[in-house]
């Protein structure tokens, strides 16, 4: 997956994380985009742009194109895992797969079969804004670890990672829990059966 623009992040949390974390935590935005990005995709929550004002952060086409597999790997995942969007798994099938295959090797009418039963919503689907959702997310998570001493945030960074990726915090406990109740009905119904 290409993106061909900058990508402007707005807001409180984008201002600090350039502020407060970038040179002493950071080498540049794009890692803390791309780790923003992987934070939001875990939580599976995205969030919008809520501020207009003329303070954002912006990350080159050139960092995404230079990452474009990297890209295209946590777009798939997001594509295919997230319940922020309702489409069908062919729509979500088509998202993730249809740019790993390239035009010489279709045949003219492939690409009809290719996006048939593919909805309107999928075709014109902004992937950049759907991952830049999930980092706008990160982005806050981020920034609610840093506090007045750089000892304390790096503290508070690595607790929050350190329990996110064990799974720890309330909210990815909580996420287990209803996917838990859910496999719990859904083995239940396979037994009746």
């Amino acid at each position: 997956m290409v993106i061909t623009t900058d990508v402007s992040c707005r807001g409180e949390s984008w201002y600090q994380i350039d502020h407060r974390l970038k040179d002493a935590f950071f080498k540049s935005m794009w890692e803390a985009f791309k780790l923003s990005m992987a934070i939001g995709i875990l939580y599976d929550r995205a969030k919008k742009d809520i501020s207009d004002n003329d303070d954002k952060v912006t990350i080159s086409r050139n960092m995404f194109i230079q990452h474009a597999e990297e890209i295209s790997y946590f777009f798939k995942t997001a594509i295919i895992t997230s319940n922020l969007v309702d489409f069908s798994e062919k729509d979500r099938l088509y998202l993730a797969f249809s740019e790993d295959v390239t035009e010489e090797e279709l045949e003219s009418d492939e690409r009809d079969v290719l996006i048939q039963g593919v909805s309107e919503d999928a075709l014109s689907f902004d992937k950049a804004a759907f991952l830049k959702g999930f980092a706008n997310y990160g982005a806050d998570r981020l920034a609610a670890c840093i506090s007045s001493n750089d000892n304390e945030t790096m503290e508070n960074l690595m607790d929050f990672l350190n329990d996110s990726y064990n799974g720890e915090t309330e909210e990815l406990l909580q996420m287990r829990e209803i996917n838990e109740d859910f496999d719990v009905e859904f083995d239940d119904e396979v037994i009746e059966s």
